[in-house]
């Protein structure tokens, strides 16, 4: 499939590829026309990204008057407070004639019905706070409550429903949807928080408590998630729900994740090098020491797992142009915030990779990320060298 186009910009602290940040630029995925009878992506394996999947539910048009054919009665969409049990249960018959339709659907038109039905009551005219909490419940408990086997195609669309629903009412939804097999449905419960999280407004008056809980489940599934296309939505969750304090959060995974990519080559890199830059450039000259550390211990053994890994030919060819990159920002990052924050002299520094990496000689970058990794664990840094120990790659054919 092809990768989503973002700006281009000057210079190598903002790498070719790269989205200025998780609020300036809200990625869609490419509206490609997949074959809908496709199911279960491996979790194990990186392919070409679950928005094959999800396309197809991006891009299904609206139906025009759909809505209008088949809707709930104003007196319950305006209702002042809890609906009665006579306007609940035609609130469940509403929904389960809904997701019925949208899960025996089997051509885009009819998906496209389905949707434009469950989720015009949450946009409808007139429709109250009660009224939106409570059907968003409803349709949420409804969805969790599909078949394990439902095609992927329509739960994907399921998911997409809870983007117009209270956030508070999409969580139990979305929890054991990050922990299925499927990718395409990973990636969509993902995208559903991100949305959600981004859009703020009331939905978003969470409690401490269920704040902590959804902060704990993105990081703990971007944490171990091998697909790039899922971490690139589970990390600008992270930061967006965490505010100031994603900040540490984000280097903490950014570090918990070079196992990931030492066991899965396949693993896209770009989700890293945009949280890696967007972390450098908007906290330049304002970084905690203990960040500062924490980020220069992520570089620097990027630097070498990844140098590594290209000098081994492990990375599939897809993936070396964004791999390239990353070595070239970890260098940038370690350069200016090894001197500036945590005070290791410039005379101190091993020599620049540009001309190794421009000529391809990643064996010399991989021995000069050996020197960054001795300068920072040698050097009153707060870095231990315990910490920037990188495991040995995997490399596809290697009999060991």
């Amino acid at each position: 499939m092809i990768l989503p186009t973002r700006p281009r910009s000057r210079g190598l602290l903002r790498p070719r590829g790269v989205s200025p940040s998780p609020a300036e630029a809200d990625e869609e995925v490419p509206l490609s026309r997949p074959d809908p009878r496709s199911t279960r992506p491996s979790r194990h394996a990186h392919a070409a990204g679950p928005g094959c999947v999800l396309a197809l539910a991006l891009a299904l048009p609206l139906a025009p008057g759909a809505a209008a054919q088949q809707s709930l009665p104003e007196a319950i969409v305006r209702v002042d407070g809890r609906l009665s049990e006579a306007q609940v249960a035609g609130v469940r018959s509403f929904v389960d004639a809904g997701l019925e339709a949208l899960t025996s659907a089997d051509d885009v038109e009819a998906l496209a019905e389905a949707r434009q039905r469950l989720t015009a009551p949450l946009t409808a005219v007139g429709a109250t706070p009660s009224f939106v909490q409570q059907y968003g419940r409803e349709l949420a408990q409804r969805i969790n409550a599909l078949p394990q086997d439902t095609p992927t195609v329509q739960r994907v669309n399921a998911l997409l429903l809870l983007r117009t629903a209270p956030i508070r009412e999409a969580l139990p939804v979305i929890r054991p949807a990050l922990q299925t097999d499927d990718a395409a449905v990973r990636f969509t419960a993902a995208k559903v928080i991100l949305d959600l999280l981004r859009a703020g407004g009331d939905g978003l008056q969470l409690g401490e408590q269920d704040r902590g809980a959804l902060l704990d489940t993105l990081a703990e599934a971007a944490s171990g998630e091998p697909d790039a296309f899922v971490v690139g939505k589970l990390l600008p969750g992270v930061q967006q729900l965490a505010g100031d304090a994603g900040r540490t959060r984000v280097i903490d995974l950014l570090n918990r994740r070079v196992e990931v990519h030492a066991a899965n080559p396949g693993a896209g890199y770009l989700p890293e090098l945009a949280a890696m830059s967007d972390l450098f450039l908007r906290n330049l000259g304002s970084f905690a020491r203990a960040d500062a550390a924490g980020l220069c211990r992520a570089s620097a053994r990027y630097l070498k797992l990844v140098s590594s890994q290209l000098a081994a030919s492990a990375l599939p060819a897809a993936e070396v142009p964004t791999a390239r990159q990353l070595v070239t920002q970890s260098e940038n990052i370690l350069r200016e915030l090894s001197t500036s924050q945590l005070g290791v002299p410039a005379s101190a520094l091993p020599g620049r990779i540009d001309t190794a990496v421009e000529s391809g000689d990643f064996g010399s970058v991989s021995a000069t990320a050996d020197a960054w990794i001795e300068a920072l664990g040698g050097s009153n840094t707060g870095i231990s060298a315990e910490s920037l120990a990188v495991p040995d790659p995997v490399v596809p054919g290697d009999a060991g």
